[in-house]
């Protein structure tokens, strides 16, 4: 039996935070993303600020 796909909107523009360039690698930086967002989401739960 196959697995059936879905597919679910993206984020617009993510918001990339304290990016920072890596010492060990130029190619490749850290940072923080914000994943979630306030108020009710696709899957019926509720993040409030």
């Amino acid at each position: 039996m196959g697995l059936a796909h879905q597919s679910l909107a993206t984020i617009n523009s993510p918001e990339f935070i304290n990016l920072t360039p890596l010492d060990i690698n130029p190619l490749m930086s850290a940072c923080e993303i914000k994943v979630f967002y306030i108020g009710e989401n696709r899957n019926g739960s509720y993040i409030s600020k």
